[in-house]
């Protein structure tokens, strides 16, 4: 009888009857209570095996036995979990033998049997002193990636769980390199498919492999590209067009002009300062190797019409029409000058006299500005009257 461990319950397993009849059915014991496990495949009719729970097998483990009082040993090996029975076939095992003694070893972690008696019914410490482990391969967990970036390096570690100490650990990266320890380091110096695995050996040489195997990928590279690259003032439509890397690859983007984005693009931006700006695009592949890539765009702004402004006069702007103002003002005042002349000569048959020197004086007031026509009336200088 023996605890499973595995299942919570305690499992009965052959003996003897009443009458000597060696038996050789199955009952678990749970909840106070006992029931018949029914199996298709099961050990032979037999009693005293030497029958104990293994925490590294995960199950129960049945050894040998003895039949019809005492004329048949057995020397083969069963275990026992979830309600059917394994038979195992171990590279070595000790004699055919009963009433064996079994204990398992916390410490060194495996299953010790001594003693029992064998075909000669002789103690079988006697007869060859013989003390067993059975040992099984270490238990362990491989932790490595399944991916990577050509020359960069990928971390892979090994996890054991049980077995006999001291354990050693050879890892083999499937391009003509090896390594020993627990964790390692390696970098994979061109792109393809690599077996990587580690071999876990225990303090009784016992061993366990395990397999896998890794995708190097050519590094990412990026290109960015603007459209149109220079414009006065609009919108831009940036594409990043990305190679290699290991998928998936994510973009991060910074348009020069304080404003950032995430996604794979297009990204159209709308540029509406003059300045030249600095786009830029980083692609991050899976394994966390990056690629960078760079677009200039240049905006012009709006045209100036103004390139010079007088000294003491404010700069000339597109947004206010300065030199338009001024042509205006030259106008009206060719205007208003014209008008002006044009009302000091103004009445019938009037005109602007030339301008020149003045004439001599010949005695005869000039005559007056719309005065009637006809002839001048006798105005001018006469010899004084006679005297009296």
């Amino acid at each position: 009888m023996a605890w499973d461990g595995a299942d919570g319950y305690l499992v009965l397993f052959g003996g003897a009857n009443a009458s000597y009849v060696n038996l050789g059915d199955t009952w678990r014991f749970l909840s106070g209570s006992w029931a018949e496990v029914t199996a298709e495949i099961a050990p032979t009719a037999r009693t005293s095996s030497m029958f104990v729970w293994d925490p590294a097998l995960g199950s129960d483990l049945l050894f040998g036995g003895i039949l019809d009082n005492d004329t048949n040993l057995f020397g083969d090996m069963w275990t026992y979990r979830g309600g059917g029975w394994t038979q195992q076939f171990p590279a070595s095992i000790p004699e055919a033998s009963a009433y064996d003694g079994a204990a398992w070893d916390p410490v060194d972690g495996y299953l010790m049997q001594f003693g029992g008696i064998n075909y000669a019914h002789l103690p079988a410490a006697d007869d060859d002193a013989q003390t067993w482990v059975y040992v099984t391969p270490p238990n362990a967990t491989r932790t490595a990636p399944t991916v990577g970036d050509v020359e960069h390096s990928i971390t892979a570690s090994v996890a054991i769980t049980g077995g006999p100490a001291p354990f050693t650990e050879n890892w083999s990266f499937g391009d003509g390199t090896v390594a020993n320890g627990p964790g390692v380091q390696h970098e994979y110096g061109h792109v393809g498919t690599f077996s990587l695995n580690v071999t876990v050996t225990d303090a009784f040489n016992v061993s366990t492999v395990l397999t896998g195997s890794i995708l190097i990928n050519p590094d990412p590279t990026v290109t960015l590209a603007a459209s149109p690259a220079s414009l006065v003032s609009g919108n831009v439509t940036l594409t990043a067009t990305v190679s290699g890397g290991t998928p998936p690859i994510s973009l991060s983007w910074s348009f020069g002009n304080g404003q950032q984005a995430t996604g794979a693009g297009p990204e159209v931006v709308d540029y509406t300062a003059a300045g030249n700006f600095s786009a830029e695009v980083t692609a991050t592949d899976r394994v966390a190797v990056t690629a960078k890539a760079q677009a200039t765009v240049t905006v012009t702004g709006h045209v100036n019409a103004s390139k010079t402004a007088p000294s003491g006069t404010p700069p000339a702007s597109s947004s206010f029409p300065w030199t338009w103002i001024v042509i205006a003002i030259i106008a009206i005042a060719a205007v208003v000058g014209v008008l002006l002349l044009t009302r000091r000569g103004k009445g019938p048959g009037s005109s602007i006299p030339p301008v020149g020197p003045p004439a001599p004086y010949s005695g005869v007031p000039p005559p007056t500005t719309g005065a009637p026509a006809g002839p001048p009336p006798a105005v001018g200088w006469a010899p004084p009257p006679p005297p009296p």
